[in-house]
């Protein structure tokens, strides 16, 4: 396991090369001297979110597709003309 030094929006932090998320560790080794902080990403949550939020959306489009726009479909033109101008 090796960590690097790297400089992340002005911080100084070492990042661990053998996760598969990178943790960024207080570092008491910044060349600026000021104070470092502590930045966790994971990936999976991030993932899991974004299935969500998708799922989520295709959830919603079905529902409204359904309740609102089936039945003004199903209607049909109202004047007999089928490529109406009038929206």
């Amino acid at each position: 396991m090796t960590e690097n030094t790297v400089n992340l929006l002005g911080l100084n932090a070492q990042v661990s090369s053998s996760s598969l998320a990178p943790k960024v560790k207080k570092s008491n080794a910044s060349t600026g001297g000021g104070e470092s902080y502590t930045l966790t990403v994971t990936a999976e949550t991030w993932r899991f979110y974004a299935y969500l939020a998708f799922w989520s959306m295709c959830l919603f489009a079905i529902t409204l597709t359904k309740l609102i726009v089936a039945p003004i479909l199903a209607k049909g033109p109202t004047d007999g003309e089928i490529f109406s101008r009038d929206v």
